[in-house]
């Protein structure tokens, strides 16, 4: 458990649903998910995803890989950004947390696009804020439940994630 003062259970089931909604959506598009932690020693919450952080901190890498590679991952870590967001707003249903979720958007695709020079083409190809919204809405149940297991016990690996997910998508069909 955290070093620090432990915030609220409102907190951490807030944080819970909003990391939830980063992991469900990175591994629902094809990116492993290493863990989730809502209180690391820090105070710190965060979905480690080893690919994004990857070419994070190896921008030149990314800008080796095809045009349609490129697109693909900006468009991505966008999604997932705003897909934590999305969940948290689900769960809390507060205007903040909506005016946050744009200007989050913003930021990350800013940021990935002076990064990779790909603004344009990631707008054509996806509709980032419809995709996050789509894969939270249809993930709802299963983001619930990373987060319960989030608020209980602090983290929860990828692997159980992915577990969970496959489980919903085999209840589903």
């Amino acid at each position: 458990m955290c070093n620090i003062d432990l915030p609220s259970d409102e907190e951490r089931t807030r944080r819970a649903w909003h990391e939830g909604g980063h992991a469900v959506a990175s591994i629902v598009q094809g990116y492993k998910v290493d863990k989730i932690i809502i209180c690391s020693e820090k105070g710190e919450s965060y979905t480690k995803i080893p690919c994004f952080e990857y070419y994070s901190q190896n921008p030149s890498c990314l800008n080796e890989l095809p045009l349609e590679s490129q697109i693909k991952f900006v468009t991505a870590r966008a999604v997932v950004s705003v897909a934590g967001v999305m969940a948290e707003k689900m769960w809390s249903e507060e205007k903040a947390i909506v005016k946050f979720a744009v200007c989050d958007e913003r930021i990350t695709i800013d940021s990935l696009s002076k990064l990779n020079k790909l603004d344009d083409e990631v707008h054509k190809k996806c509709d980032i804020e419809k995709e996050a919204h789509q894969i939270v809405s249809e993930y709802l149940r299963t983001i619930n439940k990373v987060a319960g297991i989030l608020v209980d016990d602090n983290e929860i690996s990828g692997d159980c994630v992915e577990d969970i997910i496959r489980k919903y998508n085999k209840e589903r069909h």
